[in-house]
């Protein structure tokens, strides 16, 4: 044999060496395993905030297997892995599917600016490494806190409208961004006058309060800003000013009220007095005063009433087409029960209705009185017998 057919076959058998090499299994295993993957890898973030991303595991194997699901992370660092709401340390991994994890990675509330590495691990639950890719590097980077605000305000609804005599609750969060706890002073910059503003703890609260202390990297939600319209308050648009100061830094937060008009108005009579006496068969007034006791124009009162069957109760006028705040309207009520009526108390229902102000009601005691000529044939008898007796006496009295 040749030299050169010697060094072809030793090439020959380094290249069946090499292939037998590259398909160990201990290298195939490379192409199963476990996976780890997630839409990013590098975050920044601000001192206080949290990173929330879904962690895919991918099982490669040809058989189920169950995962746990493990960090390594710098001191005070927390990672959490939550799977239909629930927090979970393992999962079933069936063969060649993917399963979706909720991941959430918080440092601690004292972190310092800078660069910090967390490593996300997949092990069987013998805890042996599967494969390669089951580790999983997230590099945080902190934000200096000189980009951060102290504090953050955030109101709810910074415009309400509420009636004269009412009162509007602002509610507001106010955010700590520092790592340690603080106290902020709660006050009003800017108040129309005649306008209260008081701050409560939250809704319902009956406690007044001047400050609020928040714990460090935390938000205290649902503060009140409660402000009180006077009753003397007109139709409009005002302006209010607040403000949340701590350690010579201050938040001022701008605030709408709108005073809509007082739509409301009484029907009543003019003694006060709702009973009423009628004879049967005949016609019998009555006085109502519709008044205006609100600050916005009413149009079209309707009256009308509820009688006793047979009854006719008329309105003059039927209706007060226009009212102006402040302003009062006699109506005249007529009222005429049937000849027939039995002597007796009767209710009679009179209401006033406006599409703005709603509707108002009197209930009146109608008494219907019949006339007694018995009576009065009785008391002509009577008047005779005396005259006829005074005339006897007359006659034969005298000597």
């Amino acid at each position: 044999m040749d030299m050169s057919k010697l060094a072809l076959l030793s090439l020959v058998v380094l290249s069946a060496l090499l292939l037998l090499i590259t398909y160990s299994p201990a290298v195939s295993s490379n192409h199963g395993g476990l996976e780890l993957t997630t839409y990013f890898t590098g975050v920044y973030m601000k001192p206080g905030e949290s990173i929330s991303e879904t962690l895919q595991v991918t099982s490669n194997l040809s058989y189920p297997v169950d995962v746990q699901l493990s960090y390594e992370a710098p001191p005070g660092w927390n990672v959490e892995f939550k799977s239909m709401g629930y927090t979970i340390s393992t999962l079933f991994a069936p063969p060649g599917q993917t399963r979706s994890v909720d991941m959430t990675i918080k440092p601690p509330a004292h972190v310092a600016p800078g660069t910090y590495l967390v490593k996300l691990l997949a092990r069987s639950r013998s805890g042996s490494v599967s494969a390669s890719s089951n580790e999983l590097d997230i590099k945080v980077n902190v934000l200096p806190r000189s980009n951060v605000k102290p504090i953050e305000v955030t109101v709810s609804y910074p415009s309400l409208t509420g009636s004269p005599g009412s009162t509007l609750d602002f509610t507001f969060d106010v955010k700590n961004n520092l790592d340690r706890d603080v106290t902020v002073t709660l006050g009003a910059v800017k108040v129309p006058p005649g306008w209260n503003v008081v701050f409560r703890p939250y809704t319902y609260s009956t406690t007044v309060i001047s400050g609020l202390t928040i714990k460090a990297s935390s938000t205290q939600y649902g503060a009140v800003a409660e402000v009180t319209i006077p009753n003397s308050a007109t139709p409009g648009t005002y302006k209010l000013v607040i403000s949340i100061s701590m350690e010579g830094y201050s938040v001022t937060v701008p605030l709408t009220a709108t005073v809509s008009g007082i739509t409301s108005y009484r029907l009543f009579t003019p003694s006060g007095l709702l009973s009423l006496h009628v004879m049967a068969g005949s016609m019998e007034n009555a006085t109502l005063i519709v008044s205006n006791t609100g600050t916005e124009l009413l149009n079209k009162i309707t009256l009308s009433s509820v009688e006793p069957a047979g009854w006719t109760v008329q309105f003059i006028p039927s209706n007060v087409s226009v009212l102006q705040p402040g302003q009062s309207m006699s109506v005249t009520m007529m009222v005429k029960p049937p000849a027939g009526s039995i002597a007796g108390d009767y209710m009679l229902t009179v209401s006033a209705f406006n599409s703005k102000a709603g509707s108002h009601s009197l209930d009146f005691r109608v008494t219907v009185v019949k006339q007694t000529y018995w009576g009065i044939i009785g008391v002509v008898v009577v008047v005779v017998a005396v005259v006829a007796l005074l005339a006897v006496f007359w006659r034969f009295g005298r000597p």
